[in-house]
């Protein structure tokens, strides 16, 4: 019997992954928010604060929004701020930790009229 060899087969169409299209890797509900945050690197010689703004949570990470950017593998402490309650829109609070250690696993810049601001996707710890 004769058989004929394929090298050059292609993988059915469902497994071939489409350029452009992300696909959602969270595990966990994600719950929108709006609370105030505090962010600082954890670990590092000189401690800076930095004002910061949660966008959305879940059970096991968040998304917050922030002036600097963070590398991803950066270690964050991160904390809810000690804002005014009537200044704040707080959204769905969830599983959404007061204090936190946090990895950064990705960030993405935005612009708007007045600024530059990052939003930067953490697990916790």
């Amino acid at each position: 019997m004769f058989m004929i060899q394929q090298k050059n087969k292609l993988p059915p169409a469902e497994k071939i992954k489409q350029p452009g299209i992300e696909v959602d890797q969270r595990k966990d509900e994600r719950f929108d928010s709006h609370a105030p945050l505090v962010v600082t690197l954890f670990s590092t010689k000189f401690r800076r604060e930095y004002d910061s703004m949660s966008f959305n949570h879940s059970k096991g990470g968040m998304c917050l929004e922030v002036a600097e950017p963070f590398n991803p593998g950066s270690v964050l402490y991160i904390r809810l701020s000690n804002a005014p309650e009537d200044q704040v829109y707080q959204g769905n609070r969830d599983h959404l930790r007061t204090t936190t250690l946090a990895e950064v696993k990705w960030i993405r810049e935005y612009q708007d009229n007045f600024s530059t601001y990052y939003r930067i996707g953490v697990k916790y710890y």
